[in-house]
């Protein structure tokens, strides 16, 4: 049985982030620093300083409305991507991580996957930001966004 859409979409996204780098254009490297529903329950200290900047991607909420008389969903899939960095100045670099996480985002929003389009579109959601201060001067935040997609009428593996 294939993969849901949900699970192809939390690949593409952290294939899409490992591939930030600063010769791609971008503020910072991302490589290996991309991860899925990692526990926070410790705030920053859940990240030790050298895994650092890191972003932890989450797939949320999904508000499904049937279309075309029943025969499928157009689905709304929320994801937040939590950032956080500890370069100096924390509160600049925590910006500019912020920024890196949105133009990743914004490069696709079809989502596209050799070949094939995984989403309808992708929308902004919003964003939070904090710094932390402390022995360690912590900055991050979450940035929100929704996948459109369409899937089959109970079938997530299949897409429409």
């Amino acid at each position: 049985m294939p993969d849901p859409i949900r699970q192809k979409l939390v690949d593409a996204i952290k294939a899409r982030f490992n591939a930030v780098t600063i010769a791609g254009g971008y503020n910072h490297d991302l490589a290996n620093r991309i991860y899925v529903w990692r526990d926070l329950s410790q705030g920053a200290a859940s990240f030790k300083t050298a895994e650092l900047p890191a972003l932890n991607i989450r797939d949320t909420d999904n508000n499904p409305e049937h279309f075309r008389l029943g025969n499928g969903f157009d689905n709304e899939l929320l994801f937040e991507v939590d950032f956080i960095t500890t370069t100096d100045p924390a509160d600049a670099w925590g910006r500019k991580l912020m920024a890196d996480v949105y133009r990743a985002i914004g490069q696709d929003p079809k989502w596209n996957v050799a070949g094939t389009n995984l989403a309808i579109d992708t929308l902004p959601r919003g964003d939070t930001f904090a710094v932390i201060h402390g022995k360690t001067r912590y900055a991050g935040g979450t940035v929100k966004f929704t996948i459109k997609h369409r899937t089959k009428s109970w079938k997530p593996d299949e897409q429409i």
